[in-house]
């Protein structure tokens, strides 16, 4: 159906209600929150590795959480690389990095269990077998 005269009374319209909507409405305004400075890193593997030790390089104290006995994950069956490096050397330099660092609290055979809260401030309850 093409009615170019109801078509524009109708848009209007809307733009009448929209502009009466806007004026009834308040600012908003920014809230200051406290925020946890303190991070969880969930797998222990060559991506989870890279974002503890990244995080801790910011002053931030992370927690690493891995489900297996060993960090490092698939990374450990990896000898070789397409491009000729050495994947073993580079999985061994991040776990020292990762062992090495305070900031870098290291929790393996864990299981989260429940998070609860919202940005800026979660917690963590995690099962871990020491």
């Amino acid at each position: 159906m093409y009615e170019p005269a109801k078509a524009a009374k109708k848009s209007i319209d809307l733009i009448r209600m929209a502009v009466a909507k806007a004026k009834t409405l308040e600012p908003l305004y920014p809230e200051k929150i406290k925020i946890n400075q303190k991070c969880l890193v969930i797998g222990g593997w060559f991506a989870g590795l890279t974002a503890s030790i990244e995080l801790a390089s910011f002053g931030i104290n992370t927690y690493l959480i891995e489900k297996e006995r060993e960090l490092g994950g698939n990374f450990r069956r990896h000898y070789f690389s397409f491009k000729g490096g050495a994947p073993q050397a580079n999985l061994s330099m991040l776990l020292e990095q990762v062992k090495s660092n305070d900031k870098i609290k290291i929790f393996t055979e864990a299981v989260i269990e429940e998070v609860r809260g919202s940005i800026g401030n979660f917690s963590t309850t995690v099962n871990w077998k020491r």
